[in-house]
């Protein structure tokens, strides 16, 4: 009989410990094919196209499963390494009754990418397939298909398993599947952008060692990445100011201070022009206005998936430039200066007397810093991927297991952005190592999240076909408001991105109507021109019921000593002492009290404001009603006068 191809005596000795890897199949068996379009590694001694996708997995596991057990019989497990060339050719493997009966067993197979694997191969793609009887005599040929994108769901179960296709087609299908295709950018580069073709890679870090990349390790996943234009490089303080960036923090004017209680000393930005300054790479920018810059570039800030597909030079490696660890001349990193009480907690690539900062790419004689931080590809160089600054992803940070990286069901995801705040850390990611972090941050898969500061600054990334996404705003503003700035983040995000990504007027005022009970507190402003007069008419309000007197005009008091003010119920009139002018300190309980026409709004800080039933009881400021609801419920259309 002739000789199966592939693996087939490789599981032979596995199956039945009668056959042996020298001998020829007995007579009646299943020949089983293992067929995948997956891009699989090429056989040894092939050297491979250079244009081709890398491999994304390169070894299966085979499971048989005995009729009325439900797991695999000892001896009945095998790890099988996979390849592009055998598949094709038919890579199979003979399985004879001996040891696992004359009823045919169940065969799980599970298809992996072993770099890292410890125990249980995940994520894989997982097939269960019944085998045909055995026949009498000669053989019953099979194939099981085992598809990338099934990655993560199970493709039939133990009770319930798949045919599988009779015969075999005579070629397989290794390295036809489409979402590993390099896809070349279609569009014309915008200044400093360098195409990222698109690809698929392997999102998380296996090789990473130590509890800050638990994470990444559990959450691999399978990504695929529209091609896209990247900036080459991080943006300037030149390029932050000419583009009329907004919001970064400004560099103080020395280096004195410890790096960790002044960290406005190691701000690179300036307001005017600074030639030392200028082409260092700009940092203590907050996310809001990264984004805001890159939308008036017709861009956004890059996602995390569009990092770390960068950042692992496109094909799942640690580093751009590899699998080996940085050294202090390969990227910008590790430079924490050493304390007195303290000096061995320096840095590795600490230069004594020289204060902490990021370094600058193109030199003073025109050439680029050396160093193997660099994304070469066809069209270009991406620059200062693994160090010299973090940066701002469009991602909201998500631990792994949360909504955005769930840890079970499907594990393949086309081009990922995640928009959800963690519950612990409502914040954009952050992604890469910078220069004060040691060398453990410049893998690609590292990320974190919290405020802008020193570490980080931030590049653009441009879809090549279509208008950049709509980012939202969520995570932009960093004011410390919490349930104001969330709410405006949500409704009044046209108006941060016109302040340029920050808290500004526009989005005060925004927010201010919008987010009424969230922001009134916090962003009313009281207005002091409005004139204490009261005005002859007050037809926004109704006495009635527990409205027993109109606090505009100050209808339905015995005397003009007396104010008609809020109670707990409605509006009613108090006696004197009422004199405390507009804007004056008050205090609702214990005095002094509000004139009449005005109420002590938000206690002592805020003073007396002024009651309005519209624009025109203000001077020159706003009849403010509650926005998204009435400030008073009993008079919805009873407002107070705001200077915003």
């Amino acid at each position: 009989m002739k000789r199966q191809r592939g693996l087939a005596f490789a599981f032979a000795a596995v199956a039945c410990a009668s056959a042996c890897a020298d001998e020829l199949p007995p007579e009646g068996h299943v020949v089983l094919y293992i067929d995948t379009d997956a891009p699989l590694p090429s056989a040894p001694g092939v050297v491979r196209d250079p244009s081709a996708p890398p491999p994304l997995f390169d070894r299966v596991r085979v499971d048989i499963i005995r009729a009325g057990e439900r797991g695999p019989c000892e001896g009945c497990s095998r790890d099988l390494d996979l390849d592009e060339e055998t598949v094709r050719r038919g890579a199979s493997m003979t399985i004879v009754p001996g040891d696992v009966g004359s009823t045919p067993p169940t065969v799980r197979l599970r298809m992996y990418r072993s770099q890292g694997v410890i125990g249980e191969p995940d994520p894989a793609v997982e097939l269960y397939v019944s085998l045909p009887a055995f026949p009498s005599e000669g053989a019953a040929e099979v194939t099981a298909f085992l598809p990338t994108d099934a990655l993560g769901v199970p493709i039939g179960s133990l009770d319930a398993p798949e045919a599988p296709t009779l015969g075999f087609s005579g070629e397989g299908h290794a390295g036809t599947w489409p979402g590993a295709t390099r896809v070349p950018c279609s569009g014309a580069p915008h200044a400093g952008e360098v195409c990222v073709p698109g690809g698929a890679f392997w999102m998380g870090d296996r090789l990473a060692i130590g509890a800050d990349f638990d994470v990444s390790r559990r959450g691999e996943r399978l990504v695929v990445v529209a091609p896209f234009w990247l900036d080459s490089e991080e943006v300037t303080v030149e390029e932050y100011r000419d583009g009329k960036g907004v919001g970064a923090l400004e560099w103080s004017g020395d280096y004195d201070g410890p790096f960790a209680s002044n960290l406005q000393d190691y701000c690179t930005f300036t307001k005017q022009v600074d030639d030392a300054h200028d082409p260092l790479p700009v940092n203590c920018v907050p996310p809001g206005g990264a984004e805001a810059y890159c939308r008036r570039k017709g861009a956004t800030l890059p996602t995390e998936a569009q990092h770390e597909y960068a950042r692992g030079s496109l094909r799942s490696a640690p580093f751009p430039w590899g699998y080996d660890e940085p050294s202090c001349e390969d990227t910008v990193f590790g430079k924490l200066p050493s304390v007195p009480e303290d000096p061995e907690v320096a840095g590795d690539c600490h230069q004594e007397g020289a204060p902490p900062l990021p370094e600058a790419l193109v030199l003073d004689d025109g050439g680029f810093r050396p160093g193997r931080d660099a994304l070469v590809l066809s069209e270009g160089t991406v620059w200062d991927l693994a160090g010299n600054l973090s940066e701002w992803a469009a991602d909201m940070f998500q631990e792994v297991s949360e909504p955005c990286w769930p840890v079970s069901g499907s594990r393949l995801a086309v081009d990922p952005v995640c928009r959800e705040a963690s519950a612990a850390s409502p914040y954009h990611a952050i992604r890469g190592g910078n220069f004060l972090m040691s060398a453990h941050w410049t893998r690609a898969a590292s990320r974190w999240s919290g405020f802008s500061s020193p570490l980080i600054g931030f590049r653009c990334a441009r879809p090549d076909a279509g208008a950049p996404p709509e980012p939202g705003c969520a995570g932009f503003l960093e004011g410390g408001l919490d349930a104001c700035d969330r709410c405006a983040e949500q409704r009044c995000c046209g108006a941060i991105l016109e302040d340029g990504g920050l808290f500004g007027v526009a989005a005060s005022r925004c927010a201010f109507d919008a987010c009424s009970r969230a922001c009134g507190a916090v962003l009313f402003a009281p207005d002091c021109r409005a004139g204490a007069a009261l005005p002859a008419e007050g037809p926004c309000v109704a006495i009635e019921g527990t409205v027993q007197c109109n606090p505009v005009t100050n209808e339905g008091c015995p005397d003009p000593s007396f104010a008609c003010d809020a109670d707990e119920d409605g509006f009613s009139c108090f006696p004197p002492p009422n004199e405390a002018a507009l804007c004056a300190a008050c205090d609702p309980s214990a005095g002094p009290f509000c004139a009449p026409g005005s109420t002590c709004m938000f206690g002592p800080d805020a003073g007396c404001v002024k009651y309005c039933c519209s624009d025109d009881d203000c001077a020159g400021g706003r009849c403010w009603k509650g926005g998204d609801a009435p400030y008073f419920p009993e008079a919805p259309s009873l407002g107070l006068c705001a200077a915003l």
